[in-house]
């Protein structure tokens, strides 16, 4: 049978109420049209699509389970070309560039001091400037879209080492306390700046680089049309 255009709405808002992936959507749903026209006349659409449901995906807690699957493998190869990114700023031609940078903040911090941690700031909200820009270059801010598969997985992604930081510098605090009380020994404040500070921005910074490949990456392929 070949569906009408009511019909085809008719699709696209039931799946859209089931669906929370715009990937997975648009799969299911020419995966149904290609079924539906295959498949016999019958005298209710309704009919039609709950039973081409029920044997292609198991119904809708098979559509949430495709979603899960589907979830899973995305965040996986997320996860690698993250990790693959970020190393290689360690590993090929890019450490040139990693060490320039990190003299470049050590120059700083010698010939600012204080007004270094402006820099230091600007960093730590860096996060949500590139999360912001990859939603309006993906049509979030123009467009009604629905949502991509891989918007959680890069959230968390992207603001994972904040967090990391965040919780680091929680630790060099009661390190600090617990160095005082026990032993009435403080870390000198040098120390803390040159040998923990500014491998903890370097490694913001990169992550931040890492990110936006990340997000580049993302505009090349299939998923952000």
């Amino acid at each position: 049978m070949k569906p009408t255009p009511e019909q085809k709405q008719r699709l696209k808002d039931y799946l859209n109420k089931v669906m929370t992936y715009r990937e997975t959507y648009e799969e299911v749903y020419d995966h149904m049209l290609l079924a539906i026209e295959n498949h016999p006349e019958q005298q209710y659409f309704a009919t039609t699509m709950v039973n081409i449901l029920e044997s292609d995906f198991g119904g809708s807690s098979g559509l949430g389970e495709l979603e899960r699957n589907c979830l899973r493998t995305v965040e996986l190869t997320e996860k690698a070309q993250y990790w693959g990114n970020f190393k290689n700023w360690f590993t090929s031609l890019l450490l040139i560039v990693t060490a320039a940078i990190y003299l470049g903040l050590y120059y700083l911090s010698m010939q600012f001091g204080g007004e270094f941690m402006l820099l230091f700031v600007l960093i730590l909200i860096l996060p949500t400037i590139l999360f912001w820009i990859r939603g309006f270059r993906l049509g979030y801010a123009r467009v009604n879209k629905k949502r991509s598969i891989r918007d959680a997985i890069i959230r968390r992604l992207t603001f994972k080492a904040n967090w990391l930081f965040f919780y680091a510098c929680v630790i060099s605090g009661i390190v600090d306390r617990l160095l005082k009380y026990f032993f009435n020994y403080h870390r000198g404040e040098n120390i803390v700046d040159y040998n923990i500070l500014l491998p903890m921005i370097l490694a913001l910074i990169i992550h931040n680089l890492s990110v936006i490949q990340l997000h580049n990456s993302e505009l090349k392929t299939g998923f952000a049309k």
